[in-house]
């Protein structure tokens, strides 16, 4: 049985399979290590319940009232370990002085990437920093429902996706429900982020720390680092093998290419945050050296919140220009399949070796003039 309409436009959110009431939905990760579901027909009692939240027949576009504003965390210490401007850890501390929950992206002991939920400040601290990787949600859902349930105040924080995959999943408004996405690139694969850990590993040792935004050369020119119990690997970002290819689209999810959230449904979070590109033009009177927040509310809640934070305004306009992520999808490379091809035959580097040589680029600008 198909839940999705069709495989490409499918996020892998988990609303089916945490919706289904005879847990006959399963996500299992395909080639890719992308997750999407499956049905143990065994067990399914074709209820519908799992089409009826899906994402992929989603067509209703929400309409937002939105404001955008810029935020610099005044803790130094949290700043350095935010990938921007730390908006999401003040956020976070407004919740919990609400005795509320954070539910947020952390890495487990295998370095995968996980959907937790936090109950204090220390908690917290796995989820600053960006993790370029889907996250794997498990059945996080249920546990937010039954917080929401007992009146608890819940801040959920993920990729666009992600939060309308858990609206779809509620099935109704909470006031006590704080969502919180981010400007999103795309999604890139889970395979071949193990492989670049696996070879990274084979090189410097065991892997004990990951910082994808590391500020030891400042927010603009971040670098992706890595400590292992050998030796650290820092890299600019720029340089790096896997955030090259992730920035350059090169392994994204399928639906990336078209983001459902962008093209199709809208933002239904109530506040959007991401890196205030174009600052040193837009602000240049501010010391923005170890980052800066650009934060965009899409509800009154939203609002309400950023208030709280102090949060600056901004003209939205600034984030069009400079965020171009904020409204259109990444366009993946043309040769996508010929990278998936090698991959598969001669490993990660050769691939990457294909996409960036200097032959490949130059038969990409070849093709480009020749439609012109």
């Amino acid at each position: 049985m198909q839940i999705y309409k069709n495989k490409s436009m499918c996020t892998g959110c988990t609303a089916c399979s945490n919706i289904c009431p005879k847990e006959a939905i399963s996500m299992k990760p395909d080639d890719k290590g992308f997750l999407y579901p499956e049905v143990d027909m065994s067990l399914c009692v074709q209820c519908g319940k799992c089409k009826a939240v899906c994402l992929t027949y989603e067509e209703n576009k929400r309409e937002n009232n939105d404001y955008a504003f810029y935020f610099i965390n005044e803790n130094p210490k949290t700043l350095l370990k935010s990938s921007s401007g730390g908006a999401f850890s003040k956020i976070a501390e407004n919740i919990f002085l609400k005795d509320g929950y954070v539910c947020g992206a952390v890495f487990n002991h295998k370095w995968d990437v996980i959907h937790e939920v936090a109950t204090n400040d220390s908690e917290i601290a796995e989820m600053r920093g960006s993790k370029y990787v889907q996250s794997d949600l498990q059945d996080v859902f249920r546990e937010i429902e039954e917080l929401l349930k007992y009146g608890k105040t819940v801040l959920f924080t993920g990729s666009p996706c992600q939060v309308v995959g858990l609206q779809k999943y509620l099935g109704k408004h909470y006031e006590k429900l704080i969502l919180v996405d981010f400007i999103c690139s795309s999604i890139p694969s889970p395979e071949i982020f193990r492989t670049y850990l696996k070879t990274l590993q084979n090189q410097y040792g065991e892997i004990k720390e990951i910082s994808f935004r590391d500020k030891s050369e400042g927010w603009k020119n971040y670098s992706v680092k890595i400590v292992c119990d050998q030796k650290t690997y820092l890299k600019n970002h720029k340089e790096d093998m896997f955030v090259k290819g992730f920035l350059g689209g090169l392994y994204s999810r399928y639906c990336c290419r078209n983001c459902p959230v962008k093209e199709r449904v809208g933002y239904w979070s109530d506040i959007t945050i991401g890196d205030l590109w174009g600052a040193e033009e837009i602000l240049p009177q501010l010391d923005f050296y170890n980052g800066i927040s650009v934060a965009v509310s899409h509800t009154e809640k939203g609002l309400e919140l950023i208030k709280e934070m102090q949060c600056k305004k901004l003209e939205l306009e600034e984030v069009y220009k400079h965020n171009p992520r904020y409204q259109r999808s990444h366009a993946p490379y043309k040769d996508l399949d010929k990278f998936w091809d090698i991959y598969k035959k001669k490993g990660l580097e050769k691939a990457y070796q294909f996409v960036y040589s200097p032959s490949f680029i130059k038969r990409v600008k070849e093709k480009s003039k020749r439609k012109k």
